[in-house]
């Protein structure tokens, strides 16, 4: 199944890995943590209903799932 990430979104990628890269001094464990995020996209689509319901906070058909300490809806 596809899925579109949004600017936001690939604004929100290319963020986290500067701030692991420059914080932890290793690109490759920043380039590790995108890639655990950007494959759990790919379940996401595979897979629509896992992760946490979040009607309440974004509306019907909403749904979160943590990837380490970063937060996919």
């Amino acid at each position: 199944m596809a899925h579109r990430v949004s600017e936001r979104a690939a604004a929100d990628l290319d963020d986290i890995w500067y701030y692991v890269a420059t914080e932890s001094g290793s690109p490759e464990l920043a380039n590790r943590l995108v890639d655990s995020i950007t494959d759990t996209f790919l379940l996401i689509a595979r897979r629509p209903h896992l992760g946490r319901s979040r009607n309440d906070d974004f509306g019907v058909g909403s749904r979160s799932l943590s990837v380490g300490e970063y937060v996919i809806v």
